[in-house]
Formats: C-alpha cells, sequence, structure tokens
C-alpha cells in the first residue's frame, strides 16, 4: 500500500520539476529515544531512496530527517483518540494507546518549494 502512495508522490514530483520535499521519518515513544532517532532517520532516508532510485527524482530535490518520537502527530484524529483514552475505563485505554502508537509510527513529507 505504502509502494503506491510513493509512486502517486513520484508522479507529482515529475510533473513539477522545480518542487523540492523534506521528508520526514516519525517513531512512538516506546523504547530508547536514541534508538527511536536512529530508526525515524532511517525510515526516512529509506523513502528518499525510493524516491530517487524508483522515480529518478534528483536527490538535490529532497531532504530527509529523522524526528524519532520528538513531533508526536495532531489533528482530529489524536484528539478523538487522546478525549477516548481519557474517558475509557482501564481496560480499554491499552488499545487505544496502541492506536495513537500506530499513528506516531509515520513518515511526513513537507513542499518546501513549488
Amino acid at each position: 500500500a505504502s509502494f503506491g502512495l510513493l509512486d502517486e508522490i513520484i508522479s507529482v514530483l515529475r510533473a513539477r520539476p522545480t518542487m523540492t520535499l523534506h521528508i520526514g521519518g516519525h517513531t512512538d515513544a516506546r523504547g530508547k529515544l536514541a534508538w527511536n532517532m536512529t530508526l525515524s532517520g532511517m525510515r526516512a532516508d529509506s523513502v528518499m531512496q525510493y524516491l530517487i532510485i524508483r522515480g529518478g527524482i534528483d536527490k538535490s530535490r529532497l531532504t530527509a530527517q529523522g524526528y524519532g518520537p520528538t513531533v508526536p502527530p495532531s489533528g482530529a484524529v489524536v484528539q478523538s483518540l487522546r478525549d477516548k483514552l481519557n474517558k475509557a475505563p482501564a481496560a480499554k485505554k491499552k488499545k487505544i494507546m496502541n492506536q495513537m502508537n500506530d499513528l506516531a509510527r509515520r513518515t511526513e513529507f513537507k513542499i518546501t518549494k513549488q
């Protein structure tokens, strides 16, 4: 599923040859911070390499950085889960925390130049 989305990003980058992207890798907060920083950097680098190798996108148009758990996800879905977590009985809290952790493990793209 991820490769299809990455292929769509390749299509957009090919159609817009001046566009540049920053790729941010993220993890949840479980485990040691040093490992999560390394893991998130590897995640971002892997995506960048896919765009370069598979898509032929010039490396000068891409930057990648791992953020570990230092930039938690935000938005309506996250807020909804936080609200559920605050109201949930103890038996359901673990399931909600797992959902929040799933959202934290992600790769984000920011257009840095149109």
